[in-house]
């Protein structure tokens, strides 16, 4: 369990219904998510990679899905967080989670990819 600001919330690695917290989050965040084709994809190409959660009360209000490349990279594929959860840590803690997995696993790199706004 972690504790910012008097919030209680759990972050844990998720096996099962990673499109369906996806989804609603992501369609929280319609300023950064809001390309139909492209949050359709993140929210189907959740399922083959790992995924940590933070959970208030048994609800996902934020994620990070990694992607794992060569024996030594893992890539940040997608990550969200409700609007209202901003700025409480949770980012922080989720990202803290992400990168004790993948240093478990030998891997010395954590990589982002990031797209211009120009981009179509």
């Amino acid at each position: 369990m972690c504790w910012e600001d008097n919030m209680r919330y759990e972050i844990k690695e998720v096996h099962e219904g990673k499109s369906r917290y996806v989804e609603a989050i992501l369609r929280s965040l319609p300023q950064w998510f809001g390309h139909e084709e492209s949050t359709l994809e993140y929210i189907h190409g959740v399922d083959g990679h790992p995924f940590f959660g933070a959970f208030i009360e048994g609800e996902c209000v934020g994620f990070f899905s990694v992607r794992l490349h060569h024996r030594r990279t893992a890539e940040l594929y997608v990550c969200g967080i409700r609007p209202e959860h901003h700025r409480q840590g949770l980012g922080r803690n989720l990202l803290a989670a992400v990168e004790d997995y993948a240093t478990g696993l030998g891997c010395s790199y954590l990589m982002v990819e990031t797209l211009s706004p120009k981009h179509p």
